[in-house]
């Protein structure tokens, strides 16, 4: 939801996006052109998802232990339609 809704300078699309139940829908608020995303989006968002990434783990001791334990082992999601974040 954080990721998504930092596509958007509009605060109040930011907060619809936060809000919203299911992450499927927050994803689809996030693809959405009907508000316009901030101009310097792609070369921030890696930075926006470290972020997010550290306060989720930091925030969760159980996860974050579970993601310890991977060692050295690559992570990767797999996925069918995403070159970026995911194996595509």
């Amino acid at each position: 939801h954080y990721f998504q809704a930092q596509k958007f300078n509009d605060v109040e699309y930011q907060e619809k996006v936060r809000l919203t139940a299911s992450p499927m829908v927050a994803a689809r608020l996030g693809r959405s052109r009907a508000v316009p995303i901030r101009t310097d989006w792609e070369s921030i968002k890696d930075d926006v998802m470290r972020a997010a990434v550290k306060a989720k783990f930091a925030a969760h001791l159980e996860l974050r232990q579970l993601l310890l334990s991977t060692g050295d082992e690559p992570l990767i999601e797999m996925t069918t339609k995403d070159h970026y974040w995911g194996c595509g």
